[in-house]
Order: C-alpha cells, then structure tokens, then sequence
C-alpha cells in the first residue's frame, strides 16, 4: 500500500508543554531503542520514570509541531501506474502504426553477437563432477516434532518469496517454510509464523530469531525480532558453514543478483552498532589470517564483557564508542543543526526523521 503524507505550512517550534511529555517519552524510547541497540531495552525502561519526572521538566526543552495528515488513496495499488501515466504527458508521442513498425523490426532482427562465452560445461562429464562434488555438502536435518531443547529462527523476507527456517544449537535444520509473499511480505511472514507455532512441540524453546532480506527492518518492527542482518553477511555466514575458505558467492534473487567476492587480508571497520559484527566470526577470522585486522568502536553488549573474543584476537583495535568525540565529527553536528535551523527558518524541512 502507498501512503501520500501531505504537509501544510502549518509548523512551528515552541517550548515544552506539559501535555507533550507521553509524545516526547515515546520519541524518547523509540530513539534510544533504535540507537543503542547494543544496550538492553530494559536499561532504558529502568530510567524512563527518571528523564520524564526530573531531567524532562528540569531541562529547556523545545519541541518541533507541524500539522500534517495522512492521505491512504482509494486506489493506491493503482498508484504508480498513474505516475507512469502522468510522467508520459510530457514525453515524445509514438502511433500505433509506428509501434507495429519497430516489433516488426524486432521479429526479423538477429543475433550479432561475436565472442560468446564458452558453455560452463563443454562435456556431460564435466557437469557431473560439478554436481558430484557440490552434492557432498548436505544441510543435517532432525525430526522436529520429537525435538527438544534450545531452537533459533531465521527470516529470509525477500522481494518475491519468503523463507522461514529454525535450527537446533549445532546448527542441525529442524524445520522450514517457503512461499511467495504475494506482494505483502508482513502477512507472509505472520501466516509462516502461525503455521511454525501450530506444529512446534512444546519442548521445543526458540531461544532468539533473526532476520534479513528486502523486508528485514520492516519484519523486525512490526514483529519485534531479535536480530536484523544485512543480506549479505547473511550469505557469508551460511556459505562459510560448507565452505570455511570460501572466497565466491553468487546470490540469484526474485529481482536482482549479487556477486560477493571475499579477500584474504581485508581490514574491518565497525563505527556504527556492534550488532552487525558477529564477534566470534570476527575473532576467529583475525587468528586465521582470512583479515588483516580490525578496528571497533562498538561491541554487541556494552559495557565489554570480560570474555568478549575480540579482547584476545590479534590485530584488533578497540576504542570506547567515541568515534563521534573528535573536534571533526562535533562540528558536522553543529554545522547540521544550523542547516536545519536555517532551512526551517526558509519554509521547508530539513533532515527530518518522524
């Protein structure tokens, strides 16, 4: 569904009322949940009574207001059809007859191509020790109605088809769903998640879900899951299992493909949340030589463990979540809240996030 928002002129900024404070502590929250990620949410639900009775009505606090509704088309499935439609107005017009003129062109067109690339197999015997060998790799598999213990979930939301697996603690595939999403990935996700419980026993306990794919943040909103993974360390973390050396992974997809070439000898970088590393992978991939080194700002649970494994990796580099500390980055921020004011200040937003 394709929602317009609509913004009248309508928008001021004000000081701090009383009848603000649950808008503002729901910004608050939801501000700080997304953020800190690394941070359980329990932290901040312990201080919400704090900042809200104390810190909130002690501080100068100022509060953004525009009056904007929103606007659900009664033919939005129709919506960017229209677009196409209204976009063509301005453009060349072609006659029918001139239509049926160039498909007549294309029936009788051929093939120029020079230097086509060879077949991937020349011999069937060539495509049999392709297959032979990649047949090894086998995904283990268990009963799942007669499981028991610890059990994870993973999503694959893609943009054509949704996957759902759970998996035991060795890694052993206990259970799996696959379908299309048929063009509403939420709902796809909800009638996979109905089916998955209906036929979970009871002894089985699904300890933690991830998820990834094209509609992997909407998923983890609307459904509160665990983990969100970007699609391509995803790919790794599973091609990895078969092959631990692997250096190639192609991914063919419902509307695109990708190539992902690994190296020997990279260096990694994490300035952003410490989730999206998985810092087991990591240590283990600094002590194999597979990279180079690395350098974090962020680790997944904030303050460090003590057992954290990146604490006895080599070549690692860890500094306490200050990368937005140095005089640079605090200038681009004072720079940007200028460019906001300003740009307010002329009539129109800037940078605006809810």
């Amino acid at each position: 569904m394709y929602v317009l928002l609509k913004f009248r002129r309508k928008q001021m900024i004000r000081k701090f009322k009383e009848e603000d404070t649950t808008r503002v502590m729901a910004l608050w929250t939801k501000g700080n949940f997304e953020a800190h990620d690394f941070i359980d949410k329990d932290y901040w639900l312990l201080n919400y009574n704090e900042v809200k009775e104390k810190y909130l009505k002690n501080a100068e606090t100022y509060v953004y207001v525009k009056d904007n509704e929103i606007i659900v088309p009664n033919e939005a499935h129709l919506l960017v059809a229209k677009g196409a439609a209204l976009d063509s107005l301005n453009s060349h017009t072609i006659t029918i007859e001139k239509l049926k003129s160039k498909i007549e062109v294309l029936k009788s067109s051929h093939d120029d191509t020079s230097n086509p690339l060879n077949p991937l197999f020349s011999i069937d015997a060539e495509y049999d020790e392709f297959k032979k060998r990649h047949e090894k790799d086998k995904v283990k598999r268990a009963d799942f109605k007669t499981f028991k213990g610890n059990c994870f979930l993973g999503i694959d939301a893609g943009s054509t088809t949704t996957k759902l697996v759970v998996i035991s603690e060795d890694g052993t595939l206990l259970y799996s769903l696959y379908g299309s999403n048929e063009g509403n990935p939420l709902q796809s996700v909800i009638n996979m998640l109905k089916k998955l419980y209906a036929e979970k026993p009871s002894e089985a306990v699904i300890r933690f879900s991830g998820v990834t794919g094209y509609g992997e943040k909407l998923i983890q909103t609307a459904l509160n899951v665990d983990l969100n993974e970007i699609e391509t360390i995803a790919h790794y973390t599973a091609a990895k299992e078969f092959m631990p050396n692997v250096t190639s992974i192609v991914d063919i997809g419902g509307q695109d493909m990708k190539y992902i070439k690994m190296k020997n000898g990279a260096i990694l970088l994490n300035t952003s949340r410490g989730g999206l590393v998985n810092e087991g992978n990591l240590a283990e991939a600094l002590k194999s030589g597979k990279l180079r080194g690395a350098a974090v700002d962020v680790v997944a649970q904030e303050p460090m463990a003590h057992d954290n494994p990146l604490l006895t990796a080599p070549n690692c580099i860890i500094t306490p979540h200050m990368a937005w500390a140095p005089v640079e980055s605090r200038q681009r921020l004072m720079d940007c809240v200028e460019g906001n004011l300003r740009a307010f200040l002329n009539g129109y937003v800037e940078n605006c996030v809810n």
